[in-house]
């Protein structure tokens, strides 16, 4: 994932903090029956973030490039933030495969724009030439494992100073990340820091 800024950020960055606080969490309306995981498909966060979005004047567009999705966090002020994913089709290259990626990268990239903690959907599961969901085996032990994305999100999202937010990112084990947790972390750390600058709060 990439992102780019317009020039100056500062009046976005101060709205973001604000409206933060007042978006619930997107109600988790669908389940993956692969992973065996439920989460929220974007309609429901739009419907769960839209009012506060558009009660401090942001707003998220997407535009589809090539193989490409380039999504947009607006501000009134004409400022904006974009976060590209590339559109990764798998094993089927049709126009279902296409939608369903699409699909992916609206949910994907609005949460890195938003900086939301939600579920991951289906990773573009239907684009996979799969076949029906196999029995579960029993668990294995659980073992205490070390933080995933989303608990990173959570600190950086967080964190009250510039001096928190660097110890924070100095812990996080960046080479054992992949490509895209690495990306996501990352927009999630530059939102943290304009926050912090613009003296917001989420």
């Amino acid at each position: 994932m990439t992102e780019q800024s317009s020039t100056e950020t500062n009046e976005l960055a101060a709205a973001l903090a604000k409206a933060r606080p007042e978006m619930p969490h997107p109600i988790k309306n669908c389940k993956n029956p692969h992973f065996n995981n439920e989460y929220a498909d974007q309609k429901a966060i739009m419907d769960a973030v839209g009012p506060a979005m558009a009660k401090h004047g942001l707003s998220v567009t997407h535009q589809p490039d090539s193989d490409m999705m380039h999504s947009y966090l607006r501000h009134s002020s004409g400022q904006w933030l974009r976060a590209s994913l590339p559109l990764i089709l798998g094993q089927r290259r049709d126009m279902q495969a296409l939608g369903a990626a699409i699909t992916y990268a609206k949910r994907y990239l609005t949460g890195a724009l938003l900086s939301l903690h939600h579920d991951t959907d289906d990773d573009a599961e239907s684009t996979m030439a799969r076949g029906p969901a196999k029995a579960k085996r029993a668990p294995k032990a659980k073992v205490e494992s070390s933080p995933s994305a989303s608990d990173w999100e959570g600190q950086l999202d967080n964190a009250k100073t510039l001096e928190e937010l660097a110890g924070i990112k100095g812990a996080i084990p960046w080479s054992s990340l992949d490509k895209e947790i690495r990306s996501l972390i990352t927009t999630a750390g530059m939102l943290a820091r304009r926050r912090i600058e613009t003296g917001g709060a989420s």
